[in-house]
């Protein structure tokens, strides 16, 4: 990021908060210049090797010689004017305290503050003295009881005054510097921080002025996010939908889900409350679903032999599951499947029908009528699609989908709602 000059020439910089503890003026294996270092200006304020020549200093970083924080210079007409912290008597003042930049007519093009010699914020306004930027690089994100260093995000806005993007600090690259920039309204990032090749960001997605869900991600740089942390997720109408925890993309622990009307979801159906419907006349909760001896989905009883459970929201049926028995291919029942609901019998066991070879096409689980596990293959045997109903993976809203290719590679490993994010990932791909 950037740094300022000193006295009549500095400007906007990005430097992010340094701790004093660290071992100063090191070099690295090679040679090269790493972590903290002094970094002197002379009474011009240029940038100066020797302290004898200097009358200011701050604090950089470098990682494997390169400065990341040098800094760009700024018209030589601007003007620095000290607002706090200038009252050091010794010849080789440290940066400190809050600084003024303004043009040659007095209007005013930033305030830097420091701390110590280290880079606290900054604020940079248009000509007609709206703010077009903001950075508070005291606002590190926060993991495992301590705040990690060289952490931040920058506001950018247009001259009304509202938000048009955001940027996230990225890791050095070759130009030093790279960023993780949104130019969407519905994306916010609040903090991240640098691990390798690999960005940390808590990112909010709204609808309007709603928030929709909140998630933190790994960010990994010209590949993919990993989900890791909390997660959080609305209705439009602003009740919390989903709550719970990522660990490298895996839920972990305990999810809470939540109905429109903020009635807590169940694993497992009330029995007394079976068959509801919301305010809009659309099916909501848990629902009877009636089955032929193929385990088609039926509109009614009639003709059924089987039954089992789904949970609707809206018109999404997030159990649905095609037919996976036909003439040729008879449904071979568990021999668990003796359990009844009224005449029917409901669904239980292990589920197998067959391609004419033998090989076995689709593998469908269900438990007290409930769908756990499916599994279809491809001819030659190879399983091609594993889709997992449980609480880890966020039943009854979600499941864990996994796909391989006939080799047995892993193509596709995320969790998804249903049936509509895996039909449009199927479309996709």
């Amino acid at each position: 990021m950037r740094t300022f000059i000193i006295l009549s020439i500095f400007c906007h910089a990005h430097i992010v908060v340094i701790g004093q503890t660290d071992s100063m003026n090191q070099f690295d294996s090679n040679g090269n210049k790493d972590g903290k270092w002094t970094v002197f200006y002379n009474a011009a304020g240029k940038e100066v090797s020797d302290s004898a020549q200097a009358v200011w200093y701050r604090y950089t970083y470098y990682l494997q010689g390169k400065n990341l924080y040098a800094y760009e210079w700024c018209g030589k007409n601007d003007v620095v004017i000290a607002l706090s912290g200038q009252d050091q008597n010794e010849k080789l003042k440290l940066l400190d305290g809050a600084w003024k930049i303004t043009d040659k007519k007095g209007n005013v093009k930033s305030i830097q503050i420091f701390n110590k010699g280290e880079y606290v914020a900054h604020r940079v306004f248009y000509p007609t003295g709206n703010i077009r930027e903001y950075c508070n690089f005291e606002n590190q994100h926060f993991e495992r009881g301590e705040f990690e260093p060289h952490t931040y995000c920058k506001r950018v806005y247009d001259q009304t005054g509202a938000v048009e993007y955001y940027y996230m600090r990225g890791p050095p690259s070759e130009s030093l510097w790279s960023f993780y920039r949104s130019n969407f309204d519905s994306t916010y990032v609040t903090n991240q921080k640098v691990v390798g090749d690999s960005t940390f960001a808590t990112v909010t997605h709204y609808s309007g002025n709603q928030t929709l869900r909140q998630m933190d991600q790994i960010i990994i740089k010209g590949q993919r996010s990993i989900a890791h942390g909390s997660f959080t997720f609305w209705y439009a109408n602003g009740q919390k939908k989903e709550e719970g925890l990522y660990d490298h993309n895996k839920r972990i622990g305990e999810w809470k889900q939540w109905e429109k009307d903020g009635t807590e979801i169940k694993t497992a159906p009330d029995l007394d409350q079976l068959n509801r419907t919301d305010e809009d006349g659309k099916k909501t909760g848990w629902w009877i679903v009636y089955l032929d001896d193929d385990l088609k989905q039926l509109k009614d009883s009639t003709g059924a032999t089987h039954c089992r459970y789904t949970y609707y929201t809206g018109r999404y049926d997030h159990y649905f599951m095609g037919t996976i028995g036909s003439k040729k291919a008879p449904v071979q029942f568990s021999e668990s499947d003796t359990l009844k609901r009224g005449k029917l019998n409901l669904l239980n066991g292990d589920h197998i029908s067959n391609y004419e070879t033998g090989n076995v096409q689709y593998l469908l689980s269900a438990r007290d009528g409930i769908i756990t596990d499916y599994k279809e293959f491809y001819p030659e045997g190879e399983l091609k699609t594993h889709l997992i109903y449980s609480m880890e993976c966020g039943a009854p809203i979600r499941i864990c989908i996994k796909q391989y290719d006939k080799n047995g590679n892993l193509t596709y490993d995320g969790t998804n709602l249903v049936p509509q994010d895996l039909r449009r990932y199927n479309s996709e791909n």
